[in-house]
């Protein structure tokens, strides 16, 4: 059984003998063969890029302010005022600020909580304002990320 089959295959390659079962069509050859396999085609596989792991960026949420506005007070009586703020981001570490508080407020007493899954944060307005007037407060918080939000809130103290 001297039957003749060429292989094509692709550069680099080499076939020097084969054992087994051919099948071409409806004709079987069995046994031990010579197999002559020329080089048809200096052709190269395609290189399948592999997938590369990117990992998630991280993304900070910004931590926001939840206090939209400041009720009046009196002048040299006592005002007290609670306000808050939260992150999404409930390890993150906040801070609270106030800037333009009348003389006799201050920010004091900030406490943080985990809250439905948020980081919140509330302190105390407090004090005696002495002189009245028209005051833009602004309120800032941060997180120990880098995330800052301020907003301004009005106070009125009244005579």
């Amino acid at each position: 059984m001297n039957k003749k089959v060429q292989i094509n295959l692709l550069a680099g390659l080499l076939v020097t003998a084969f054992f087994g079962v051919l099948l071409f069509g409806d004709n079987v050859y069995a046994g031990k063969m010579p197999v002559t396999a020329p080089v048809t085609s200096p052709v190269t596989p395609p290189v399948t890029p592999r997938p590369t792991h990117r990992p998630r960026p991280f993304v900070n949420s910004i931590p926001e302010i939840s206090t939209f506005r400041l009720p009046n007070g009196t002048q040299n009586r006592k005002y007290t005022m609670t306000v808050k703020g939260f992150d999404n981001d409930k390890n993150d570490r906040l801070t609270l600020s106030a800037k333009g508080l009348p003389k006799g407020l201050s920010l004091q007493k900030c406490e943080q909580k985990i809250v439905n899954n948020k980081k919140t944060i509330q302190c105390l307005i407090s004090g005696y304002p002495t002189k009245s007037g028209d005051y833009k407060v602004q309120l800032t918080i941060n997180d120990n990320k880098g995330g800052t939000t301020s907003n301004n809130l009005f106070l009125k103290i009244l005579n």
